[in-house]
């Protein structure tokens, strides 16, 4: 019996309590993870599925509609059960890779089904149809696979209107939340969650450009998902959640830097007393947090969070953010001698001194020395950055 058969197994007796976690981690041991995976056989799956599609396509015109829809539904049925099978008798990897195949076709029938029959949607409802069907699929095997098509399938439905509707499908967010959350309590494993967090980040960018007439509660959303890797207990799912939140937020700050110049019409404070309301109850929450787990230097994450749209020079206050968040980590990565927040802190000052560099003096020099100057001054910095790193680095090996 291979390691992947033999883990199911034995989950069944742990979940059952007839093993204990000891006993499920040395059963495990005893059948060693194989380093070779059927990388050929699961292309060959999809290949098949593709060119198989790729075949009717060309011919749709030709066929009658009952004709089409046996094709889909044979199809469709073939795939799914040739890998369950697979999936439960012999290769994980296969037997996923024909179930992908599958939901593809179930996707492409709903949408060739409403073609035939004109059937129009005026919704991303074709996707949530498509999207559930998926997600029954992966309760049914957990995949990361299988989870991370699920979350493509609703962003994807989430774009789609955005870009022809103009509007937030909120059936599709509550899949993102409820699914998100039941996959990642069910393995919370980081690979799950940095595929919400990746769908989470695009989806409130999209509410917030179609149903709100504010970007700056984009900030909010996006603090949101920071407070929730805070409480977290389990570092493995809240690592990717912060990482997400804090990269999507940096990026906005730079958005800001160029938006935000003096001449942005800023919004009348009347309109934005509930924005401050709710930004300042989830900081409150992330501050005492951190203070409850002893890691306030954390609090540094949060000077990009700080809205700035009202001041009349936001720009540069956005710019000052930045820079306060590469000090304050290269501070804290040199006094606890972390080599990795000093490169974090060292990389957020290269970007930062860039973004400003480009700022201040795109205007004002010639293009050839701006870029000239720009890159020796990024590359005296970077220098003089990565000896401190690697000085630190060496004294924390020395301990």
């Amino acid at each position: 019996m291979n390691r992947e058969r033999m883990a199911k197994e034995a989950r069944t007796w742990l979940e059952a309590e007839i093993i204990t976690q000891e006993q499920y981690q040395q059963i495990l041991q005893r059948y060693p993870e194989q380093k070779t995976k059927p990388v050929l056989l699961t292309f060959a799956a999809i290949f098949i599925g593709l060119g198989f599609l790729t075949f009717i396509a060309s011919n749709w015109d030709l066929l009658d509609n009952v004709v089409r829809l046996i094709i889909i539904l044979v199809a469709m049925a073939s795939f799914y059960t040739a890998g369950e099978r697979v999936y439960t008798k012999s290769s994980n990897i296969v037997g996923n890779s024909l179930l992908v195949v599958a939901v593809l076709i179930f996707g492409s029938g709903i949408f060739l089904t409403g073609q035939m029959y004109h059937v129009s949607s005026f919704s991303a409802l074709p996707f949530l149809i498509w999207s559930l069907a998926a997600f029954a699929v992966y309760v049914m095997f957990q995949n990361v696979i299988m989870f991370g098509l699920v979350m493509t399938i609703v962003t994807a439905g989430q774009l789609y209107s955005a870009m022809t509707y103009q509007a937030f499908y909120p059936w599709l967010g509550a899949l993102l939340v409820l699914g998100g959350s039941y996959a990642l309590y069910r393995h919370r494993h980081q690979a799950f969650a940095l595929i919400v967090t990746v769908s989470y980040v695009v989806q409130s960018v999209v509410w917030t450009f179609s149903e709100s007439s504010a970007y700056y509660w984009l900030i909010v959303l996006l603090l949101l998902l920071y407070a929730v890797s805070v409480w977290l207990e389990n570092e493995r799912v809240a690592r990717p959640m912060r990482s997400g939140s804090v990269t999507a937020i940096a990026f906005t700050a730079v958005i800001q830097v160029f938006a935000l110049e003096d001449g942005f019409s800023a919004p009348a404070l009347e309109d934005t007393y509930v924005f401050f309301l709710v930004w300042l109850g989830i900081m409150a929450g992330v501050l005492v947090k951190l203070w409850k787990q002893n890691r306030l230097f954390r609090g540094v994450d949060l000077f990009l969070f700080v809205p700035v749209f009202l001041l009349p020079w936001a720009g540069a206050a956005s710019l000052m953010l930045l820079f306060l968040y590469a000090l304050g980590w290269l501070l804290i990565g040199y006094q606890q001698e972390n080599s990795q927040r000093v490169t974090k802190g060292t990389l957020a000052f290269v970007v930062s001194t860039f973004i400003a560099y480009i700022h201040f003096a795109w205007d004002f020099l010639d293009k050839s020395v701006f870029f000239f100057v720009g890159g020796v001054l990024l590359f005296g910095i970077s220098y003089v950055l990565e000896r401190k790193r690697r000085s630190v680095q060496r004294g924390g090996d020395e301990r």
